[in-house]
């Protein structure tokens, strides 16, 4: 019998309590690693679905927007000759317009080869529009194809119903005028909008691989190409659902792709957001375990596991809720006028910064076919997302009555007033100045609903309100009557609508702005109107919290020779 000593019974103990502390140090590493890689890819694959689903929402919300004051114009699917199609694609800033009828028959369209087209019998593809004639279905989209009968170049579709499903109108939209407001739409939501930690996205053009959205934390990849960044387009996966490694500027990242229209989109983790804390609980695991041996070190990685899914998930909610206000501010900015009209006999120009992601401020202006233009500021009571909606029923409902009442302001203001008060269980009102200026004469028709007055300029300096007294603010109260005023431009003359955080913009002192600042601004500004009172506004609140949205809108007429 072999006798062993003390000191060999010590080494033996030791070399098992060694043994087991590398085993109990292999399986700690082996599940933090695992659980490392299996987030990786689960937010992966959360946020590329998201980034997915979310652009084909902001582009469906923009049509259906556009879809939506198109029938509220028409009222009804009544036959339109090509004229007249190709105005109001050119208004409404789409590519292509069909109107059909209940049986399927094309009506009226912008393009040539599309007039009385069986849409119901011409190809499967496009009698999947006649399911909004069942008088349920209140949108269709379709995602980018071909189009047709030509297939000469991509577009999205989307179709809203007319009421009772009597036909319906049909509007596309080019893979070119995607990739021409890209940035403009989803610039600053993507921005905004992080993955994890660390993580990113990253929108590229498909042509000419360059970077052409603004990525947070990376400001140097604006501009840079995919291959200057560290991609091989040849090894990028065809299928989107697959996760690749790359090295991005040095750093090792983990990516999904999919292409949309005329971008490459790229949804970015880097292998530190889980792969080194994985390390660093690895080591700190080893440290527990030489103390408490392995069970003890169990439970307490069991414990950070969870308070770190909980953190993880009200991170997550956080982002989500962010990127949801971000695209509501892209749905909301999408619906307001950006292209202002300089022409030879006037000039106009709008803002609106709102004090929250999104506000219930809005402007709007309309080039009517008598050459009139409808102008108009308006402020809905409260903020936020449910201001915002209320916003852009007032706008859309306004605008409708006004064109279906082209010589009656009055009227129209007052039909506007019932349709808002009707079902407004929220109780919401909006105050707004609107008119109609004609250019050739220089007057301007307006109705004032409980809004702040305007100021005219003159050529000679002077400054003058538009105090004529206004009626009830529109949703207020059902039966309110409207009256008309005219006031009148000379040439050289401008006048300035706003809303009341101008007036009321206040500075950390809780001083306010006021109408008496604004008229002495206005006395010595030059002819930018907009950019002098929002500087001037911008100065005077200092580091104090912008307290309500602030709109403008100004109309000059210009002198001739």
């Amino acid at each position: 019998m072999v006798k062993i000593n003390s000191k060999s019974r010590l080494a033996i103990t030791l070399l098992g309590v060694g043994a087991f502390y590398l085993l109990a140090l292999a399986g700690t590493f082996a599940v933090v690693w695992m659980n490392a890689a299996h987030k990786t890819e689960a937010l992966l694959d959360y946020s590329h679905s998201d980034l997915h689903s979310t652009v084909d929402e902001v582009v469906d919300a923009v049509l259906a927007n556009v879809g939506v004051a198109i029938v509220n114009h028409l009222g009804a699917a009544s036959p339109k000759t090509l004229a007249e199609m190709k105005r109001m694609a050119v208004d409404y800033n789409v590519d292509e317009i069909n109107i059909v009828n209940k049986q399927g028959i094309i009506i009226g369209s912008n393009d040539p080869s599309s007039e009385h087209q069986d849409m119901a019998n011409y190809s499967p593809i496009s009698a999947e529009f006649m399911v909004l004639t069942n008088g349920t279905t209140r949108v269709f989209s379709q995602k980018f194809r071909a189009n047709e009968p030509d297939h000469t170049v991509f577009r999205k579709y989307l179709g809203v119903p007319f009421p009772y499903g009597e036909g319906f109108v049909e509007v596309g939209y080019d893979e070119e005028k995607l990739a021409r407001s890209f940035r403009e739409t989803f610039s600053g939501m993507l921005s905004k909008w992080c993955i994890g930690e660390s993580g990113f996205f990253i929108c590229a053009d498909k042509s000419t691989s360059l970077v052409v959205v603004p990525v947070p934390g990376h400001p140097e990849m604006m501009n840079k190409s995919l291959l200057e960044l560290g991609f091989d387009l040849f090894d990028i996966p065809k299928d989107d659902n697959w996760t690749f490694a790359v090295s991005i500027l040095g750093q090792r990242c983990h990516c999904r792709h999919f292409v949309y229209g005329r971008h490459r989109m790229f949804t970015v983790l880097p292998a530190a957001e889980f792969y080194g804390p994985a390390i660093q609980s690895v080591m700190m695991a080893a440290a527990v375990l030489l103390i408490v041996f392995f069970v003890f070190g169990y439970v307490i990685g069991r414990m950070v596991t969870q308070q770190r899914r909980i953190d993880d998930l009200r991170h997550a909610e956080d982002i989500r809720r962010e990127k949801d206000l971000q695209m509501a501010r892209t749905i909301q900015l999408s619906a307001l006028p950006l292209a202002f009209p300089k022409v030879a006999d006037f000039n106009l120009f709008a803002k609106m910064v709102t004090a929250r992601e999104v506000g219930g401020d809005f402007y709007d202006f309309v080039t009517r076919a008598d050459g009139k233009v409808l102008i108009m500021v308006a402020d809905v009571s409260g903020k936020g997302v449910p201001a915002a909606l209320f916003m852009m029923r007032a706008k859309t409902i306004v605008r409708s009555a006004v064109a279906e009442n082209p010589d009656d302001l009055a009227e129209a203001v007052r039909l506007s007033n019932e349709n808002l008060a009707d079902h407004n269980e929220a109780e919401m009102f909006v105050t707004g100045w609107i008119g109609i200026y004609d250019p050739s004469a220089g007057d301007i028709e307006y109705v004032n609903a409980g809004h702040n007055p305007p100021l005219i300029k003159r050529a000679d300096g002077s400054v003058e309100w538009v105090r004529e007294r206004g009626g009830m603010a529109l949703a207020a109260i059902a039966g309110a009557h409207y009256r008309t005023h005219v006031c009148h431009l000379e040439p050289g003359d401008s006048i300035l609508l706003y809303t009341d955080g101008v007036t009321e913009a206040m500075n950390a002192a809780g001083e306010q702005f006021g109408e008496a600042r604004l008229e002495k601004l206005l006395t010595r500004a030059g002819g930018e109107f907009v950019t002098e009172v929002s500087a001037a506004i911008a100065s005077f609140v200092g580091s104090a919290e912008q307290s309500d949205d602030i709109t403008l809108l100004a109309l000059d007429r210009i002198r001739q020779g």
